[in-house]
C-alpha cells in the first residue's frame, strides 16, 4: 500500500502467486475445510486457470458427502462462517458420475476464479472415460485386437527406422546433411541464443505495451504465439496501431527488421562462411592425399581417384588443377602443390578471422573468392596474361577435338545399329 493511503487502506489482497499463498488455518480452525493441506497430502496437480495463473494442487478441502442433505448442510456451514472472503482467488468443485447403461465415467471440474479487480471468471472441464474397459467377452476381443495392432505398429516403426538409417548411410546427400549439421552445431546454438533473447524481449514489450488493449497480447503466452504468427505473415497490424498510434508501428517495424533482416542475414552469412571452410578443408586434404604413386606429383587421375569419397561438384577439380598448373600440363608437381597448400592455409586464416570478427570481417572476406574460384587468393589483379590465355585456348581446342571424336563415335554406333536393324528385317 502506498504511504499516502496507509491510513485509509488497512488491508490489501494481491493477485495470486505461489509465494503469496496463505497456508495458515482460519475461521473455525477445525476440519480440512479450515486447515491447509499440501499437494502431496491431497495428491493434487497444478492447474492452469483462465486468468493465466498456475494454481498449486494444495488448499482447503471440504467433502460434500454422497447425500443432498449432507451436501447442503456442509455448504451452509461454509457460507455462514465466511469460507470464501476477499483473499480467496480460486475455488474448485470436483465430482465424478457414472452411467451404468453405457459403462462410462464422467469426471467434472468447475473452476471459479476471483481476480484482484473483483468479479468471477467461471470455467469447466468435463472428461468422459471408460475406466472399466475389459469386462464382457466383446471387450476381451477388443483387447486382443488392440495388442495385435500395437505389435504391428511397433514392427513397422522398427522396420522404417532401419530403412531410414540405411538410406542415411548410403545416400550421399543425407550424409552431407548430417555432417553439415554436426559441423555447424556451435553456430546454430549461438544463433538460437541470440534469436530467443531478442524474441522474448519483444514478447515482454508487447505484453506490457499492448496487453490491456489487444487480445492477441493479453498474456505472455499469447504474445509468444502472436510473434511466431508475425514471422509467418499472419498478423493484424491495424489492431496494434489502434492500441498505440506511435509505439504500435515502431514495435512492429523494428521487430520485423530485427528478425528478418538482421538475424536471418546473420544466419545466411554464417552458412556461407561454413561452406567456404569445408571447401578449404576438402581441397587441402586432397592435396595431401592425392599422390598414391609416391612421385610427389598430382595428376587428374589421382585427383579423381581420391575424389571417390567426396562430392566432385564441391571439389571443383578442374578449377584447382587449372589455377595452379604453371607449366600447362595437367599435373601438379611439388612446387605447384606447395603453392596451392600455402594459398589454402592463407585463406583458412582469413576465414577464421571472419568467423571471429563477425559481419565486418564478412564484408572484407566476401570480396575475395573461394579457393576453387577462378581468382587467386592473393591480392592480385583480375586480368589474364598472354601465357594463361594461350594455355586456356589450347585446352579449349583439345576439349573441342574430344567432343568431335565423341560425336563421331556416336554416329558410328547409330549407323551400326541401323545396319543391324536392316539385317534383322
Amino acid at each position: 500500500v502506498p504511504t499516502d493511503f496507509v491510513n485509509s487502506i488497512l488491508n490489501c489482497y494481491a493477485e495470486y502467486s505461489e509465494s503469496n499463498e496463505d497456508h495458515e488455518s482460519f475461521g473455525l480452525r477445525m476440519g480440512n475445510a479450515w486447515n491447509y493441506q499440501s499437494s502431496q497430502q491431497l495428491d493434487g496437480m497444478t492447474t492452469w486457470g483462465k486468468l493465466g495463473y498456475f494454481y498449486d494442487g494444495g488448499g482447503y478441502v471440504q467433502q460434500l458427502n454422497r447425500t443432498r442433505s449432507q451436501g447442503k448442510q456442509a455448504i451452509s456451514n461454509l457460507k455462514n462462517n465466511l469460507w470464501i472472503d476477499r483473499a480467496t482467488r480460486v475455488v474448485f468443485i470436483d465430482f465424478t458420475v457414472y452411467n451404468s447403461n453405457v459403462n462410462l465415467f464422467c469426471i467434472v471440474r468447475f473452476m471459479i476464479e476471483f481476480p484482484p479487480t473483483g468479479g468471477l471468471v467461471v470455467s469447466n472441464n468435463v472428461r468422459t472415460v471408460k475406466l472399466l474397459r475389459y469386462v464382457t467377452p466383446y471387450d476381451q476381443f477388443v483387447l486382443v485386437c488392440e495388442i495385435i495392432f500395437c505389435i504391428f505398429i511397433l514392427y513397422y516403426i522398427i522396420e522404417e527406422l532401419i530403412e531410414i538409417f540405411k538410406y542415411i548411410s548410403f545416400n550421399r546427400t543425407m550424409t552431407q546433411l548430417t555432417s553439415t549439421l554436426g559441423r555447424c552445431t556451435k553456430d546454430i546454438l549461438g544463433f538460437a541464443i541470440m534469436f530467443f533473447i531478442i524474441f522474448f524481449a519483444y514478447a515482454q514489450l508487447a505484453y506490457l505495451a499492448f496487453g490491456n488493449q489487444v487480445r492477441d497480447f493479453s498474456t505472455f503466452h499469447d504474445c509468444i504465439y502472436t510473434l511466431f504468427r508475425i514471422i509467418l505473415g499472419d498478423f493484424n497490424f491495424n489492431e496494434i496501431e489502434r492500441s498505440n498510434r506511435i509505439l504500435g508501428p515502431i514495435f512492429f517495424i523494428s521487430y520485423v527488421f530485427f528478425v528478418f533482416f538482421v538475424l536471418l542475414h546473420y544466419s545466411t552469412f554464417m552458412h556461407k562462411l561454413l561452406l567456404k571452410k569445408d571447401r578449404v578443408v576438402d581441397e587441402n586434404t586432397a592435396l595431401k592425399l592425392a599422390h598414391p604413386d609416391d612421385n610427389n606429383k598430382v595428376d587428374f587421375d589421382e585427383w579423381q581417384s581420391d575424389d571417390k569419397e567426396r562430392d566432385p561438384v564441391n571439389m571443383e577439380m578442374d578449377a584447382v588443377i587449372a589455377k595452379y598448373d604453371l607449366d600447362g600440363d595437367p599435373i601438379h608437381d611439388e612446387q605447384e602443390r606447395n603453392k596451392a597448400t600455402a594459398d589454402l592455409q592463407a585463406f583458412q586464416v582469413k576465414l577464421d578471422e571472419a568467423s571471429r570478427t563477425g559481419s565486418k570481417a564478412s564484408k572484407r572476406i566476401s570480396r575475395k573468392s573461394s579457393p576453387s574460384d577462378s581468382d587467386s587468393f592473393s591480392d592480385t589483379s583480375s586480368y589474364v596474361n598472354v601465357d594463361e590465355f594461350n594455355r586456356l585456348e589450347e585446352r579449349t581446342k583439345i576439349l573441342e577435338s574430344m567432343i568431335q571424336n565423341v560425336g563421331k563415335k556416336i554416329d558410328r554406333i547409330v549407323t551400326s545399329l541401323k545396319d543391324i536393324e536392316r539385317h534383322n528385317k
